[in-house]
């Protein structure tokens, strides 16, 4: 018996999101908008890869995390080569009720 495994990739996995660039005309000034549009992480690991994490409260006899949404709040990181947003996965225990900030 011969066993075949077939990789598919059925929705597009991506972590990098680029905001589209307005367009650069010599003719006019530069507007800000061409400066301040920074890329974007979407750290979703428990969405993307189907990642099992576990709750690090004491007490909580690590139950399993489920995802509750994105934080409401969206980092600016300094990069080596200038900056970027980070939007991450916003993760709760179904056991204790708190939520963990996974970045």
């Amino acid at each position: 018996m011969v066993l075949t495994f077939v990789l598919c990739f059925i929705q597009s996995v991506r972590l990098w999101w680029y905001l589209p660039q307005p367009p650069l005309i010599s003719s006019q000034l530069p507007s800000p908008s061409k400066y301040f549009a920074q890329h974007l992480l979407l750290w979703i690991p428990i969405k993307l890869w189907r990642v099992i994490l576990y709750c690090p409260h004491p007490g909580c006899c690590k139950k399993e995390l489920t995802s509750a949404g994105l934080y409401p709040h969206i980092c600016q990181v300094f990069d080596l080569d200038g900056y970027y947003n980070l939007a991450a996965e916003y993760p709760e225990c179904r056991n204790c009720k708190q939520k963990v900030l996974i970045v």
